[in-house]
């Protein structure tokens, strides 16, 4: 009975000890925990995001549904799409459907480059902050969009994977409070280039400074 006892409890140990050397890292994909590791990377990531974004241009319809009602857009041959032109907005549609999950998809992931670009060993603090002024922009500017559009909605100012359309929606001001912010830091001297020569679609000051004045003409 000794024997048994003392087999089962060796065997035990074994397979307890064994557990760590057992799991294995995944290393044929990259996933977050191995992915930020280098600027390259990053910038990848960051990149990933203007897709993202420029993903809303494939449907002309879904680009300009904010627009809609407005005399920025019109159409010779629709006359009422899906109700956007009087801001008849249902959950219902599959063009507002889309256009508000790829904000969010778009907010996502520049939440996540902000959350890791400090932790990039071979980025350069003015690089660094650069890369966090793209984000800003880029999240004001969507938030923005939702904002004037859909009024109150989720302001998530986290990395976050997947929208939980159970979230609470901020209030119209706590939104304008968060675009304001981001795009007061985006815009300071120093942070993004006053222009860019090369990777000219990407976000400059200009542009910051130029988005931040029509919020305030928006509040005005």
């Amino acid at each position: 009975m000794k024997v048994r006892y003392i087999f089962f409890v060796l065997i035990s140990s074994m397979l307890m000890g064994c557990a760590d050397w057992l799991k294995e890292e995944p290393t044929d994909r990259f996933v977050e925990d191995n992915f930020f590791e280098n600027k390259k990377a990053l910038k990848s990531a960051l990149l990933g995001g203007y897709g993202r974004f420029a993903d809303f241009y494939v449907d002309k319809w879904t680009a300009w549904i904010g627009e809609w009602g407005t005399d920025a857009v019109s159409s010779t041959y629709l006359s009422d799409k899906e109700g956007c032109h009087r801001y008849l907005f249902t959950s219902s549609s599959t063009f507002v459907n889309t256009w508000y999950s790829n904000h969010y998809e778009t907010i996502s992931r520049f939440n996540t480059v902000l959350k890791r670009v400090d932790n990039i060993p071979d980025m350069t603090i003015a690089e660094k902050e650069e890369v966090k002024g793209e984000c800003l922009f880029m999240r004001a500017l969507c938030y923005f969009r939702l904002v004037q559009t859909l009024g109150p909605v989720p302001l998530i100012l986290e990395e976050f994977n997947e929208m939980d359309n159970g979230l609470p929606r901020a209030s119209i001001g706590d939104v304008y409070t968060a675009i304001i912010n981001d795009l007061k830091i985006a815009a300071e001297d120093g942070c993004l280039p006053e222009k860019r020569v090369d990777e000219f679609t990407r976000v400059n000051r200009t542009a910051a400074l130029t988005l931040l004045g029509k919020v305030y003409l928006t509040l005005a």
